[in-house]
């Protein structure tokens, strides 16, 4: 995989709500229940997918409890360690540079 994360698109939340809708995204061709999804701002909770609708609709597995706001950036985390499942970042990545490297991550795994 190029890329650990899915980034595709803008999405939409509601406070409250389980469900994320997606403006120009494929998700039911990228991203799986289980990966992990959260809103591109600095402060904003992550939250695991419990179910892929459709291309365009998610439900988590919680409420969401940022901001209602739509036409969001987001990222949706796709690859994990074995042992204890915490996300593993690749090159290529949007914050690969402000992320521990992959070798540190496989070790404390």
């Amino acid at each position: 995989m190029a890329s650990a994360q899915y980034r595709v698109g803008l999405c939409n939340v509601v406070l409250g709500s389980q469900i994320v809708i997606g403006a120009s995204t494929e998700w039911s061709a990228h991203v799986s229940a289980g990966n992990v999804f959260k809103v591109d701002r600095d402060g904003e909770s992550t939250f695991k997918i419990g179910q892929v609708v459709s291309a365009t609709r998610i439900i988590l597995s919680a409420n969401y409890t940022g901001s209602t706001d739509t036409g969001l950036d987001y990222i949706i985390c796709r690859d994990y360690t074995v042992n204890r499942s915490y996300w593993r970042p690749a090159q290529g990545d949007y914050d690969f540079a402000e992320l521990l490297s992959q070798e540190v991550i496989d070790e404390i795994d």
